[in-house]
Order: structure tokens, then C-alpha cells, then sequence
């Protein structure tokens, strides 16, 4: 995803909090970190540090090197509930699907 908006990056850090879980649960509760991380590598999800940072990684993730492999017919988008994967049962949503 990319969020475009007034002070982007400092907002979204906002949102997510500490980069390790376990200091976002402790000085900001209830930010994403806090509430989905479980620690400082597994910590939900990920914000740019700086706007050379977003540079680099807006170029890699939104790249035309990376288009595309599947075919786009009698498809559909899922999203996985963090309580779903927490509580190891992705698996089950996505065979589901399938």
C-alpha cells in the first residue's frame, strides 16, 4: 500500500508505533504494533523510516520488474483477520477460498 497524504510517513509511524512490539505495548497501546506485533522483527507491519527510505522502497515494491504472474479470471481478495493468524487458522480461511 501506498499512503499518500500530508506528513505520510510520520503519520502512518504514528499508527504503528515502536518497531519492537513489546516497547509499542508499553508506550503506545493502541497502535497496530502494540495490538497485531509480537515482537521486534514480527511486528505487523512496516513504514517507511524516511522519504529516502520510501524512495527505495516504493521503487522496489511498486517496480515494474514485478508485474504481475497471475492470470486476473474467477479471482477474488481475501483478508486475514490478525486474530485469524495469531490463532494459527489462515490455513483453514485460505483452503476455504480454494
Amino acid at each position: 500500500m501506498e499512503l499518500v497524504a500530508e506528513n505520510a510517513i510520520g503519520r502512518w509511524r504514528e499508527c504503528l508505533g515502536p518497531t519492537d512490539s513489546a516497547a509499542a505495548k508499553v508506550e503506545a497501546p493502541g497502535t497496530i504494533r502494540a495490538l497485531f506485533g509480537t515482537d521486534n522483527q514480527r511486528n505487523a507491519c512496516h513504514g517507511s523510516a524516511s522519504g529516502p527510505d520510501f524512495e527505495r522502497e516504493n521503487a522496489l515494491f511498486f517496480s515494474k520488474a514485478f508485474a504481475p504472474t497471475a492470470s486476473f479470471n474467477n479471482n477474488t481478495c481475501c483478508v486475514i483477520k490478525p486474530h485469524i493468524v495469531q490463532e494459527g487458522r489462515a490455513g483453514q480461511v485460505i483452503d476455504m477460498i480454494l
